[in-house]
């Protein structure tokens, strides 16, 4: 008898386990189309990104023709939000989702396989850092793998993606990759008012709150929206009743503004340095009269804090890569004394192991993901 109650729990622990497997694998039609690719031309830049799902377009739902078809102003209801668009150049790529969640890989999937040759000869770090640099732009795919290939005396990177086309490649190796660099500046309100501390006293802009907007200069913005002021862009965060948040952007490497003048790597001003039970690294960065004025206006008035390394200000200084954040640093008081076209980047690890990696990866980032 217990011999059979023990079979019978057996098989109802294996058809839980059978049924538990079948709803993870979720084998069956999913509604809307999987966004594969956006083109940095699109109207989607920024707002869409590869994996996301789009459900509906104008209250229909989504198809592949009818996403292609786009036109004029379009409704889409998204794994996101909600999208009201004017769409003139859609230059997105979509597919339909996948019957289930099981990821394949490029021999069941399909999908491209490309061999990349550097114009000429160059040292296995370079090569390591361009793999790198592709590795993150194409961080967001769903199955994609690089890899350093040798043949004869010549060195290659074997990229491939599954599911992906030709078009992919393309974007891949031949767009640069765009570098910002964000300082969120907080303002408070009292009594509905504030300040948006940017520059001399005289110069501070007036901020003012209303029913979950800002009004700067007569004009309204919500969260996510963006304005300029004195040649600087700015990005409002957050808002609430008693403060806002507004990001500056002091820093953008696009291939046609380069703020980022130029990155150090010689030991002379790249290092890294043994503490106690950690290890310091830090290098110089070198960056546009512009720019340096433009990160003097923005830091000057943030609060400082103190910590048993150092004076910092209240705000770090986020690095976005193709409009993902990617890191972000604190940034030393000094910095506010005056404006500056050298700075140093530093920062500390446990091991050196990690202090050499962590260096040798923002220097990447700073260098707005161009390719070497």
């Amino acid at each position: 008898m217990r011999m059979s109650i023990l079979k019978y729990w057996k098989i109802i622990l294996l058809l839980l386990f059978l049924l538990g497997s079948i709803v993870a694998i979720s084998p069956w039609e999913k509604p809307g189309v999987i966004v594969k690719n956006v083109g940095k031309n699109s109207d989607f830049y920024k707002i869409l990104e590869p994996n996301d799902i789009i459900y509906e377009i104008n209250g229909e739902p989504a198809t592949v023709e009818r996403i292609n078809n786009m036109t004029g102003m379009t409704f889409l209801k998204t794994s996101k939000n909600d999208i009201n668009i004017f769409v003139n150049n859609s230059n997105i790529t979509v597919g339909k989702r996948p019957f289930s969640n099981l990821r394949f890989g490029l021999d069941l999937e399909g999908g491209i396989l490309a061999v990349v040759e550097p114009v000429s000869n160059v040292s296995d770090q370079t090569l390591y850092d361009v793999k790198s640099i592709l590795e993150q732009r194409m961080s967001s795919l769903r199955e994609s793998s690089f890899q350093i290939v040798k043949y004869e005396d010549k060195k290659f990177i074997q990229i491939q993606i599954a599911g992906g086309t030709e078009k992919d490649i393309d974007n891949l190796i031949n767009t640069t990759g765009v570098f910002e660099g964000k300082i969120p500046m907080p303002v408070k309100f009292v009594n509905g008012s504030g300040k948006l501390k940017f520059g001399d006293e005289n110069e501070w802009v007036d901020v003012k709150y209303h029913n979950k907007s800002i009004i700067i200069n007569n004009r309204s913005f919500s969260i996510n929206e963006s304005f300029s002021l004195r040649d600087t862009n700015f990005t409002v965060w957050n808002i609430t009743k008693n403060d806002a948040v507004i990001a500056a952007t002091v820093y953008i490497n696009d291939g046609i503004r380069k703020d980022i003048v130029k990155v150090h790597t010689d030991p002379q001003h790249s290092y890294i340095q043994p503490g106690e039970n950690w290890y310091k690294w830090s290098f110089d960065v070198e960056v546009s009269p512009e720019s340096a004025r433009r990160f003097y206006n923005v830091v000057k008035n943030l609060k400082r804090q103190y910590s048993d390394r150092g004076s910092y200000l209240e705000s770090k200084i986020y690095l976005f890569l193709d409009g993902k954040e990617v890191s972000n640093l604190s940034i030393g008081s000094t910095l506010q004394n005056k404006p500056t076209t050298i700075a140093t980047v530093s920062g500390s690890a446990e091991t050196k192991e990690d202090a050499i990696e962590e260096k040798r990866w923002l220097q990447l980032i700073l260098r707005s993901g161009a390719l070497p």
